[in-house]
């Protein structure tokens, strides 16, 4: 199957920044366009991440899907894939249109979650956070492989905010993919300047919170070196054991070679 642009314009802004078929979602875009390895990057059209899973989404994600996919299994890609990373208390608060999507639930839930104040939330907090909840984000991605393989629709990622789960998941997709650490970091730093450009959204989520804009923008920051940290706690589980059975159950070297053949294409293939 060859991976081709619609006739149209590119469907990936060179920037990535700013895709204006996107934008109007609270922290959302495609992951495609990033480098995995000398002439190859991500597809375009497969994998999506967003914290604004609304009803309008999953057909704006499928039409795009459908624009940059002009290949023989066009056709099949008749649904949108929502892997949902929120609580169960988030999901009652507000649940994804299953109308329009399939939806493959994994919460990703750190096991010893404990308050912990914000000004004492340091980096060292948040890098023990994150890599608590490996094993669920290593189901994520497992999940998520399956989905990628089987060809049906595209995957859209999402939480609350698309920042820390989300993050996560795509952090460890990313390196599975071979994507170099500057580059996965990058891909994670984008969305701190995704969430300061909404400010209809920032403005109204600071007043239901009682905070200023700038503290929203300062607490949903993530401390420097935390991405890193866990890249380097899973290159040191690989060293041990390729692939991690924490990391990635279930996942065989065949569904690899397949997700990966969807996930990836040539660098600057435009047809």
């Amino acid at each position: 199957m060859t991976r081709r642009w619609g006739a149209g314009e590119p469907r990936v802004p060179a920037s990535r920044e700013d895709d204006p078929y996107l934008s109007s979602y609270l922290n959302t875009r495609d992951i495609g366009g990033i480098r995995t390895s000398p002439g190859e990057e991500t597809a375009p059209g497969t994998v999506f991440r967003t914290a604004a899973m609304g009803h309008a989404l999953p057909d704006l994600v499928l039409n795009l899907a459908r624009e940059i996919e002009q290949g023989s299994s066009a056709n099949t890609r008749e649904k949108v894939h929502f892997l949902d990373l929120r609580s169960p208390s988030e999901v009652n608060e507000k649940p994804a249109p299953r109308d329009t999507v399939t939806v493959h639930r994994i919460p990703l839930r750190d096991p010893d979650a404990r308050h912990v104040p914000p000004p004492a939330r340091g980096p060292e907090h948040f890098a023990q956070q994150y890599v608590r909840m490996l094993p669920d984000a290593g189901r994520a991605v497992a999940t998520l492989l399956d989905i990628v393989a089987a060809d049906t629709g595209p995957v859209v990622v999402g939480c609350r905010l698309g920042k820390d789960r989300t993050g996560l998941v795509i952090l460890l997709l990313l390196r599975l993919l071979g994507v170099p650490d500057h580059d996965n970091r990058e891909e994670f730093g984008r969305t701190g300047r995704a969430l300061a450009r909404r400010r209809d959204w920032l403005d109204g989520y600071a007043a239901r919170r009682g905070e200023t804009p700038a503290e929203v923008l300062r607490r949903c920051a993530l401390p420097p070196g935390v991405p890193q940290h866990v890249l380097d706690v899973l290159r040191l589980r690989a060293a041990r054991d390729t692939p991690a059975p924490a990391l990635w159950p279930a996942v065989d070297a065949a569904l690899l070679r397949r997700a990966r053949a969807r996930l990836t294409r040539p660098k600057g293939e435009l047809a």
